[in-house]
C-alpha cells in the first residue's frame, strides 16, 4: 500500500490552495486530480479526461506509448480510487473550486496549463509521475509493562491481560534491496544430475530421517527428455531462467522429478539463490520444508495462514499418525515445527476476561499480537514477547530463508508482519525484493485459485451482521445521524444513497418473488448462479427444439446477449454507464421488439412487484409471451410433449406455460436492477467512503483486503464488478433464505505470468518464474481454448513421455460399456433420478455371481489381451470407478460394499478435511448418510497408498482430486490401478461459476497482450475502452453458456467445454500407465455418446458425443495453426484412443 502523504504535503505547500477551510480528504483529491491532469497533458494529450477511470483499470498499457506506461503504473498507485467514474466526476467539481490554485485547468473538456501556478509544482507533479510512490510505513510500538486489555474477534467482552516485566529480542526487519537486473541462471542438465546423485546419497546415509520416503532422485532424473521450443530457455542440453517461463509435460514426463532437482541446485553453493514454491496445500508446504531441513537447508520455513494454525497444526499431527510408530514422533517434530501456536503472552496470566468462564488458550483469530491498549491511550500496541513467539516463527524467517514454501491462497491473502516488514505491501510485491526464483508446479490449478481468489462471494442479505445491504444501511444511517444530514450537500453522495435505496427494493422484490413462487422459480435458481442474461437465454433454449438448426439457434442466442446488454446498460445514467446502449442496430426485428417490451417493463418492475398487485405485471409479461412482444420465449405447442427438450444447465424441468415463465422474465428484469445497483455501490464506493465513513468497514472488507495491494497491480474487471446472484432457501420454515452475489474483484491470473515484473515500471527486477504443469496448454493461442486450464503463456519447452508409456499407451484398451439391455444415463438426470442411476451402475459392476463380477471379468480378459503383461497384470487387478464429486462417490462406495464380495475391498476417497476431527460423523450426521461399515476411507493426501492395497481392490473417487496429484503404484513401481471407468459425463456444478471467471479473465489478458484486437484502429483511449467492454459482455455470456447443457451449447462452447473435459479425463487415465504398462478406460454414463447406445446403435457427431467433440477438437490442434507440435507431444496418444475408439463402434455398426 503507497503512502502519498508527502506527495499531498508537497502539493499544499506548493500551490496557492487555502487550506484553513479543506478537509485532508478534499486535499488529497485536489492533489490527485492535479497530478492525472499533468499525466494526461504531458503523455496523452489527445485523449479527454475522461479516460483517466478506464487507464486506470490497467487494460490499456498496450494501447499507450512505452514512455507513458511506467508514469501511469506511478499513477495507478495513488490514484486507484479514481477508476470509479463517479469518485473521478467528484473529484472534478472539487479541483473546478480550487482550479486558480493548481497546475491545470478544464475548459471545453480539455486540459490546459495553468499559467500562474509555480513552476516548482508542476516540477512535483513531474516527479510524483517519473518516480515510485513510497510504501506506507508501519510503526511498531511495544507495550510497557502492566495492565493492558484488548477486544478479541470472535467474543463479546473486552479482555484484560498482564504484560510481563520482560521482552524478547526481534529479528531485524527485513531491508529491502533496490535490483535492476535479476541475471539469468545458467544450469546444464550434468549439473541437475549430478546434484540428484547428491541427494540420494544424503537420503541412504543412516542418519537421514526414516520417515522420509527416498526420492531415487538420479534414476527419475535419468529418464527425464527435453524438447526445447525456445532456445532461450533450452539448448545444448542446458535450460536458462530468466523471466517467466512455461515447461508442460504430460502423463509421467518427470516434472516433479524436474523441479526437485532444480529446487536442489539452485540452493546449493555457487548458485545461493533464495527461492519460493506454491505448494497445493499446507501439508505439502510441511514436507517440503522438512525434507530441505533433513538435507540441511535449515533457513526453509513454510508460510500459511495465522488464523488457521489450529488446522494446519491438526492436519500435520493427523499426517504423522500414518508413520510406523518408532517414526511417528520425528515426523511430528518435523512437520510441525513451522506452525506453532503457543503464546508466550498467555503463560503469565491466571484468568483472563470479564469473568471466570473465559479462559486461556485464546484461539489463534483472538490472539493479542498487535492489538494491546493502555492506560487512556486509543493506539494499539505490540506484545513485547513476540520477538520470541512461536505462533510467529514462520514471520521472524523471512529475512533469512532459503526456501519459502506457502499455498497460492496464502500467497494472496497474507501480508508480512509489520515486526518483520516495515513496509505496507503484499507478498508478491515483497518476494520481488528478496527472492530469486519462484517455482509453480500445477500452474493451471495455481491460475485457477488466482481467479477464485479475486472473486468474491457476498452475502446481500442473510443472518449474518455483514452482509452488504443490512450492514451498509446500519452504517450509512448511523454516518447521517451523526453528521444530522450534511453528507446531503454532495450530489454524488445523494446518487450513492439514491442507489443504495434501489438496491434495497430490488432485493425486496425478489425475495418476494423467489419466496412466493419457488416451485415456478427453481428451475432457474436451484443451486446455481443467474443474471438477467442466463434467464432469457434459458428460457429461450427450453423452447427449442431438438431439429432445430443449430447455427440459427446461436445466431439467436448472441441476440439474446446483445439484447441483455442493452437492457442491463440502460439501468445506468449516461454519465456512468461503462458499456452505453449500443447495439439496438444489429437487432432483428423480433429481437428489437422483445428489447423495447422488457426495456418499458424494466422501469417500472419494482414498484410493480411491490407497490401495486404483482398480478397485473404478471399478466401482461404472459399475455407478451403468448402472443405478443414476447413470444420468442413461449414453447410452442407443438413441443410440449416433445421429451428431454426442457432440460438445460439445471437438473428441474422448465414450465411450459406462459404464465409460469412470466415469474421468470420479472426476475430476470428484477436481477438487472440489483445487479446494476451493486455494480454502481462498488464501483462508486471510494467517491462516498470518506463521507459516509465506511472505510475498513465490515461490508466491504474482503473485497477490500484484495484491492488495497492488488487493485494497482493487477488489471480491474473489464466488465463491471458483477455477475451473478445466487439464492439458498433456509431450511427452517419462518426463513426466507440466503441472497449471494458473485463479485469480480480483478484478473487475478495476471499474477502467475507477470510474477516477474510486477515491478518493473519502478525498476525492480522481480524473480524469475517456472511454470509447469500437464494441462496448462489446452488450446493455447486459440480462441477457442479452455478458459480455466490454459496459461496464456508460450510454452518454452516439453517434457516427453517414456519411451515405454507411449507404448503402454498404444496397446491399451478404451470402450462403451454397456450394463444392460438399456442404456444409463447420468448426466442431466434429476437427482434423485441420477442417484438411482449411480446405485444401479454400482451394483451392476459389483453383484457376484459363481465366476465374479463384471470388474474381476474384464481383468481376465485383460490378462488374454496384454499377454505380454503376463507377470505383472494380476498384481495390477485394481479398479478406479471415477465419479463427479466426493457424495456421489460415497454413494457408489456404499453400493458397492454391499453387493461385492470380500475379495474386493472398497475404498473411498475424502477430503483430507472430512477425514480429520471428527469430519466423518459430522458429515453422516449433516447428509443422514453415513459410508457403509465396510467401506475404507482413503484421505486425499494420502492416494498412493491404494498402490499398496490387496490385488482386487476398488477405489471410488471424484474426476477433480484423483486426476491431479500422487502417483499410485505397486512397490515395484508400476501403475497399481489397471481398469478405470468414468460412470459420469463430467460437466460444471450449477453454482461453480470459474468458467464465467475464467471467460472474463481470458478476454482480459489477451487485451493486455494485444492478442485480442479490433478490425480497426481506435480514435481514442476510451472508444478502445468501450470496444473492450463489448468483448467482455459477450465474454460474461460465453461463460454462461458453458454450464448449458451439453446439445445447447453453441460450437464455440462445445470446443472450450472439451478443452476442459479432455484436461481431466487425459490425466486421471495417466494413473494407470506408470511405468510403462497399458490400461483399460471404460465409459459408462450413455451421455457420453447417446448414438452408440441406441438400437440400433447412430453414428454420433459433435452435437450428440462430448467425447467425438474432444476428437475434433484435437483434430484442429493438430492440424491447425502454429502450435501443433506441442498438441502432438502432448495429446496424440489420446487422439488416436478416440479416433480407435469410434471407429470399433463404426465397424461394429458395419
Amino acid at each position: 500500500m503507497r503512502n502519498g502523504k508527502d506527495f499531498y504535503d508537497q502539493y499544499r505547500d506548493l500551490s496557492l490552495l487555502r487550506t484553513d477551510n479543506i478537509s485532508r480528504y478534499a486535499l488529497r483529491d485536489i492533489a490527485i486530480t492535479d497530478l492525472c491532469l499533468h499525466f494526461l497533458a504531458q503523455y496523452v494529450p489527445t485523449e479527454s479526461p475522461q479516460t483517466i477511470p478506464f487507464m486506470l483499470q490497467g487494460h490499456l498499457e498496450h494501447f499507450i506509448g512505452s514512455s507513458a506506461r511506467a508514469p501511469l503504473f506511478n499513477l495507478r498507485q495513488l490514484a486507484g480510487n479514481f477508476c470509479s467514474r463517479l469518485a473521478w466526476r467528484k473529484a472534478l467539481g472539487l479541483f473546478e473550486s480550487a482550479k486558480n490554485s493548481a497546475a491545470y485547468k478544464l475548459a471545453n473538456g480539455q486540459v490546459i496549463a495553468n499559467e500562474s501556478a509555480p513552476q516548482a509544482l508542476v516540477q512535483l507533479l513531474q516527479m510524483t509521475l517519473t518516480s515510485a510512490a513510497a510504501y506506507r510505513l508501519r510503526n511498531v510500538a511495544f507495550a510497557k509493562p502492566g495492565p493492558a486489555k484488548f477486544e478479541p474477534r470472535t467474543r463479546k467482552n473486552a479482555l484484560f491481560l498482564t504484560v510481563p516485566q520482560k521482552s524478547l529480542p526481534s529479528e531485524s526487519p527485513i531491508t529491502l534491496q533496490k535490483r535492476a537486473i535479476n541475471p539469468p541462471i545458467k544450469i546444464h542438465l550434468d549439473s541437475l544430475r549430478e546434484i540428484a546423485g547428491q541427494v540420494d546419497a544424503r537420503e541412504r546415509q543412516s542418519s537421514f530421517p526414516q520417515w522420509l520416503p527416498k526420492l531415487n532422485l538420479r534414476d527419475r532424473f535419468e529418464r527425464i527428455d527435453f524438447e526445447g521450443l525456445d532456445d532461450n530457455f533450452y539448448s545444448n542440453n542446458s535450460i536458462t531462467l530468466d523471466g517467466t517461463q512455461h515447461v508442460v509435460g504430460m502423463l509421467s514426463s518427470g516434472k516433479s522429478t524436474f523441479l526437485q532437482a532444480l529446487l536442489f541446485l539452485l540452493l546449493s553453493p555457487g548458485y545461493d539463490k533464495r527461492v519460493v514454491v506454491l505448494t497445493a496445500d499446507t501439508a505439502a508446504a510441511s514436507n517440503l520444508v522438512a525434507r530441505m531441513q533433513a538435507h540441511g537447508f535449515t533457513k526453509s520455513t513454510v508460510v500459511s495462514s495465522f488464523y488457521n494454525r489450529d488446522e494446519h497444526l491438526s492436519m500435520a499431527h493427523w499426517n504423522a499418525q500414518g508413520y510406523p510408530s518408532n517414526q511417528a514422533l520425528s515426523a511430528t517434530a518435523a512437520l510441525t515445527q513451522s506452525l506453532g501456536i503457543a503464546c508466550p503472552l498467555e503463560g503469565f496470566q491466571s484468568i483472563v476476561g470479564a469473568s471466570d468462564e473465559e479462559t486461556l488458550p485464546l484461539k489463534m483469530t483472538d490472539k493479542p499480537c498487535h492489538q494491546l491498549l493502555q492506560s487512556s491511550s486509543s493506539t494499539e500496541k505490540t506484545c513485547p514477547l513476540i520477538g520470541g513467539c512461536p505462533s510467529h516463527i514462520q514471520q521472524r524467517q523471512l529475512s533469512r530463508a532459503e526456501v519459502i514454501a506457502m499455498t497460492p491462497q496464502a500467497l494472496v491473502h497474507m501480508t508480512p508482519d509489520k515486526t518483520s516488514l516495515q513496509e505496507d505491501m503484499s507478498f508478491p510485491e515483497l518476494f520481488q525484493y528478496i527472492a530469486d526464483v519462484v517455482l509453480i508446479d500445477e500452474a493451471d490449478s495455481v491460475q485457477k485459485i488466482f481467479d477464485s481468489e479475486c472473486t468474491q462471494e457476498k452475502d446481500l442479505l442473510s443472518t449474518n451482521e455483514s452482509a452488504f445491504t443490512l450492514a451498509n444501511v446500519r452504517a450509512v444511517t448511523k454516518s447521517i445521524s451523526d453528521n444530522t444530514g450534511f453528507q446531503y450537500s454532495s450530489p454524488v453522495n445523494v446518487r450513492w444513497h439514491r442507489e443504495l435505496n434501489r438496491l434495497q427494493d430490488s432485493i425486496s422484490a425478489i425475495y418476494h418473488l423467489l419466496l412466493q413462487r419457488r416451485e415456478e422459480l427453481q428451475w432457474l435458481t436451484e443451486k446455481q448462479t443467474f443474471t438477467s442474461a442466463s434467464i432469457l437465454v434459458d428460457l429461450f433454449r427450453s423452447r427449442s427444439s431438438n431439429a432445430d438448426d443449430p447455427k440459427q439457434t446461436e445466431v439467436a442466442l448472441e441476440q439474446i446477449a446483445i439484447l441483455s446488454g442493452m437492457l442491463y446498460s440502460s439501468l445506468m445514467p449516461e454519465d456512468d454507464n461503462e458499456s452505453q446502449t449500443e447495439g439496438s442496430s444489429v437487432l432483428a426485428s423480433e429481437f428489437s421488439k422483445a428489447f423495447e417490451f422488457l426495456h418499458s417493463a424494466q422501469r417500472t418492475i419494482i414498484d410493480d412487484i411491490t407497490l401495486f398487485e404483482p398480478e397485473i405485471v404478471i399478466r401482461r409479461l404472459e399475455n407478451a409471451i403468448a402472443t405478443g412482444d414476447l413470444s420468442l420465449f413461449s414453447v410452442p405447442p407443438s413441443l410440449d410433449s416433445e421429451p428431454n427438450h426442457k432440460k438445460l444447465r439445471f437438473e428441474l424441468l422448465a414450465p411450459v406455460h406462459s404464465r409460469d415463465r412470466a415469474f421468470a422474465v420479472a426476475l430476470a428484469l428484477l436481477t438487472n436492477v440489483c445487479l446494476s445497483s451493486f455494480a454502481f455501490l462498488v464501483r462508486n464506493h471510494a467517491a462516498v467512503e470518506d463521507d459516509f465513513e465506511l472505510v475498513g468497514h465490515d461490508a466491504f472488507r474482503e473485497a477490500r483486503r484484495i484491492l488495497r495491494h492488488y487493485g494497482t497491480l493487477i488489471p480491474r474487471p473489464l466488465y463491471g464488478t458483477v455477475f451473478g446472484l445466487m439464492f439458498e432457501p433456509a431450511s427452517q420454515s419462518r426463513q426466507g433464505g440466503t441472497l449471494k452475489l458473485i463479485n469480480h474483484l480483478g484478473v487475478g491470473r495476471y499474477l502467475l505470468t507477470h510474477f516477474d515484473k510486477l515491478l518493473k515500471h519502478e525498476g525492480q527486477a522481480g524473480p524469475h518464474t517456472l511454470l509447469l504443469s500437464g494441462t496448462s496448454w489446452a488450446g493455447g493461442i486459440s480462441e477457442n481454448a479452455s478458459p480455466t486450464y490454459d496459461v496464456q503463456w508460450p510454452v518454452s519447452a516439453i517434457l516427453k513421455q517414456p519411451h515405454t508409456e507411449v507404448i503402454a499407451l498404444q496397446h491399451s484398451r478404451y470402450e462403451f460399456i454397456s450394463l444392460g439391455s438399456e442404456p444409463i444415463p447420468v448426466s442431466g438426470q434429476r437427482p434423485d433420478q441420477r442417484r438411482a442411476n449411480l446405485r444401479k451402475i454400482a451394483q451392476l459392476l459389483g453383484q457376484s455371481t459363481h465366476t465374479g463380477n463384471r470388474i474381476s471379468h474384464k481383468w481376465h480378459q485383460l490378462e488374454e489381451l496384454w499377454q505380454d503383461e503376463a507377470d505383472r497384470t494380476p498384481q495390477r487387478h485394481r479398479a478406479l470407478l471415477v465419479t463427479n464429486n466426493y457424495e456421489d462417490a460415497k454413494l457408489v462406495a456404499n453400493e458397492l460394499a454391499r453387493v461385492c464380495s470380500p475379495a474386493h475391498p472398497i475404498y473411498c476417497l475424502v477430503s483430507d478435511r472430512l477425514a480429520r476431527m471428527g469430519g466423518i460423523e459430522r458429515d453422516a450426521s449433516y447428509s443422514g448418510n453415513g459410508f457403509h461399515p465396510k467401506v475404507i476411507l482413503l484421505p486425499r493426501s494420502r492416494v498412493e497408498d491404494f498402490g499398496s492395497s490387496l490385488a482386487g481392490s476398488v477405489l471410488v473417487a471424484p474426476l477433480g482430486p484423483i486426476s491431479r496429484g500422487h502417483n499410485i503404484v505397486t512397490p515395484d513401481g508400476f501403475a497399481a490401478i489397471s481398469t478405470i471407468y468414468f460412470l459420469h459425463r463430467p460437466h460444471p456444478r450449477p453454482d461453480d461459476y470459474s468458467s464465467v471467471t475464467g471467460m472474463l479473465n481470458r478476454l482480459s489478458m489477451n487485451v493486455i497482450h494485444g492478442d485480442t484486437a479490433p478490425q480497426k484502429e481506435f480514435e481514442s483511449l476510451e472508444s478502445a475502452s468501450k470496444w473492450f467492454r463489448r468483448q467482455a459482455r459477450q465474454s460474461l455470456d460465453d461463460g454462461f453458456a458453458l454450464r448449458s447443457a451439453y446439445r445447447l451449447m453453441s460450437n464455440k462452447a462445445r470446443e472450450q467445454y472439451s478443452w476442459e473435459l479432455l484436461t481431466s479425463l487425459w490425466q486421471t487415465i495417466g494413473r494407470g500407465i506408470r511405468g510403462g504398462v497399458p490400461v483399460y478406460v471404460g465409459f459408462v454414463d450413455e451421455r457420453f455418446a447417446p448414438g452408440v447406445y441406441k438400437s440400433p446403435s447412430e453414428v454420433d457427431t459433435e452435437y450428440s458425443s462430448c467425447l467425438k467433440q474432444c476428437e475434433t477438437t484435437l483434430m484442429k490442434a493438430l492440424t491447425e495453426g502454429t502450435e501443433q507440435g506441442i498438441a502432438d507431444t502432448l495429446y496424440r496418444p489420446f487422439f488416436d484412443a478416440l479416433q480407435g475408439l469410434f471407429s470399433r463402434v463404426r465397424t461394429q455398426n458395419l
